[in-house]
């Protein structure tokens, strides 16, 4: 689409697609859950590759074009280089520093720090590129700073972090530390309202 939403080309063939990225020369790389993989794309909509992630749920390309997927079902970040290659992966499933429940979004950013929306763990966790434990924000609340049911989380150019919230139906925007900033959102249909915020992008 342009920025005035006139839809400029459409692409695709797998089941339910759930986030995309793209690389540092306009590559497109689509995380289709039900189909249990990654598509690649040129910047023209002509698939390149596919190859297997067990239900990816979110993505995010580095500044070295490696490919970071989320997976809600085996709890963990798998990376991949961009044809397609396991490299390494890190989580598991719990509560702890570093593990997850049901990890959906993913960005990264300038430093190459990630950011991972722990979905039932109401909160943020941030990890160094080799996927080790940086720190962690949130708590499950409804208050400033705190977290119900994180969805995704986009990074602005400026390091701002945005966080979608399904249960408080809200974005909120914090430090890239961590500390929170605002928030913007309420229940609702009108406008400026949501109803289960899922996805957001700067």
């Amino acid at each position: 689409y342009t920025s005035q939403g006139a839809q400029l080309i459409s692409f695709g063939a797998g089941t339910t697609p759930t986030n995309l990225d793209m690389d540092s020369v306009g590559n497109v790389f689509v995380a289709e859950r039900d189909s249990n993989r990654i598509e690649k794309f040129t910047p023209n909509g002509n698939s390149l590759l596919t190859f297997s992630v067990t239900r990816p749920q979110g993505i995010a390309l580095d500044s070295s074009n490696r490919v970071y997927v989320t997976s809600h079902t085996t709890h963990r970040v798998d990376v991949f280089d961009s044809n397609g290659n396991f490299l390494f992966n890190f989580g598991s499933l719990g509560s702890g520093d570093g593990q997850f429940n049901e990890p959906t979004g993913i960005d990264i950013d300038s430093l190459g720090r990630i950011y991972v929306a722990d979905f039932v763990n109401n909160r943020i966790q941030v990890f160094d590129s080799n996927g080790n434990f940086l720190f962690k924000f949130g708590t499950s609340g409804t208050g400033d700073g705190q977290i119900i049911a994180p969805y995704d989380v986009s990074i602005d150019n400026t390091g701002k972090v945005y966080v979608a919230e399904g249960g408080n139906n809200r974005i909120q925007v914090f430090h890239p530390n961590g500390n929170f900033l605002f928030k913007f959102g309420t229940a609702g249909t009108g406008n400026g309202q949501f109803l289960s915020a899922i996805y957001v992008a700067v």
